[in-house]
């Protein structure tokens, strides 16, 4: 009976310091995450400003004719 209680306590504290593990790494995740996502935003505007630049130049062109072409 006792080294049945052994080896069961032994499984939980295995158990729990996997659930310890596993928290610590859910953490981890969700900070890379998080960051992953503040840089995707980052280059998103980078992406719009630089868009914005290339119609404003396009614009200022003059238009293509019939003949011109």
């Amino acid at each position: 009976m006792e080294q049945e209680l052994e080896q069961l306590e032994q499984r939980v504290n295995r158990l729990l310091e996997s659930a310890r593990r596993l928290a610590d790494e859910n953490r981890q995740l969700r900070a890379q995450l998080d960051q992953s996502r503040q840089v995707q935003e980052s280059l998103q505007q980078r992406i719009d400003e630089a868009r914005a630049t290339v119609q404003n130049a396009l614009s200022r062109l003059p238009a293509a004719t019939a003949e011109g072409a």
